[in-house]
């Protein structure tokens, strides 16, 4: 068996179909064990998509053709952060790597082999913490003739890591509130991208609950490095009225592909950090602060 991956649904049947479709396509796809979790509804206004989503999954049970189809159907809404942060928890407690998607992704056709490839080589390098399967285009990708490379900025759109790295995570308001009164850790956590301070700070107010801010102040900490396809292998199909956290009006995400491409294997200390280069790249528009203030409590 390869990697397991778990893929975390809400109430949006149409981009799921699509994610699981792209999925079976993958290299590696009958011999991959997936896990399926299903988020409960809030209220009245969602129970009808809720139900939409299960009735599928259960449906496509019967004739999947992974390696095993595991489905968990939430009695309550969890949230999105609570759902990952339980799930990918409660996965681990099975493998010692996982992929996780969620199900507003579409994968390339060698996503699977991409991050199976990846969690075996530098499973035990002392400077990488995750895989990302989703990063944005950069010009000076051009001259990258390797098909890899790191940044300090974290994944949460189709990402890898090992148990190893995900239980030395702490996911405490408390310990969150601890970083933010270290200036030494807020200058250089913000160095990495515009505006993530405010997110964990938005976090500790009770403002937002985002677990990806967390995962990512907990790899920075640890001075650890996401590894990096030069082309995406991940597009978000999720820019729709029921998205709980993408608006293509302001998401430079909508505009990223997913893609089959080339990479070799090396060292992380031999691949080029483009920490700088991604920061640049994904800075807010005015446009784009001033949409995200107000929708200012939704969670990444």
């Amino acid at each position: 068996m390869k990697s397991p991956v778990v893929i975390f649904a809400y109430r949006r049947v149409d981009t799921l179909k699509r994610c699981i479709e792209s999925l079976s396509l993958c290299e590696y796809a009958s011999e991959t064990p997936v896990y399926i979790y299903s988020d409960g509804s809030k209220s009245e206004n969602d129970r009808a998509d809720v139900a939409e989503v299960r009735a599928f999954l259960t449906q496509y049970r019967a004739t999947n053709m992974f390696g095993q189809f595991q489905i968990f159907f939430r009695e309550k809404n969890y949230g999105l952060s609570n759902n990952i942060i339980l799930g990918v928890t409660e996965i681990l407690e099975i493998y010692s790597r996982i992929i996780v998607l969620e199900d507003d992704l579409i994968v390339s056709e060698d996503f699977l082999k991409f991050m199976n490839d990846c969690l075996d080589y530098y499973e035990n390098s002392d400077s990488v913490g995750a895989i990302g399967g989703f990063g944005p285009y950069l010009n000076i990708l051009e001259l990258n003739k390797v098909g890899l490379y790191t940044a300090s900025q974290g994944c949460s759109c189709g990402w890898a890591t090992w148990k190893a790295q995900w239980d030395r995570t702490d996911w405490s308001i408390e310990y969150a509130a601890k970083l933010l009164s270290d200036e030494k850790f807020r200058q250089g956590f913000e160095s990495i991208q515009y505006g993530i301070v405010k997110i964990l700070d938005g976090y500790v107010r009770g403002n937002t609950d985002s677990w990806a801010v967390r995962w990512d102040a907990s790899l920075f900490v640890r001075g650890l490095k996401t590894v990096y396809p030069q082309k995406s292998k991940v597009e978000n199909c999720g820019f729709t009225e029921k998205a709980t956290n993408t608006n293509s009006i302001i998401d430079k995400r909508s505009h990223i592909r997913a893609q089959v491409s080339d990479y070799n294997l090396l060292p992380a200390a031999i691949l080029s950090d483009y920490t700088y280069y991604v920061r640049k790249a994904n800075k807010p528009s005015l446009l784009e602060r001033i949409i995200w203030r107000i929708h200012n409590g939704k969670s990444r």
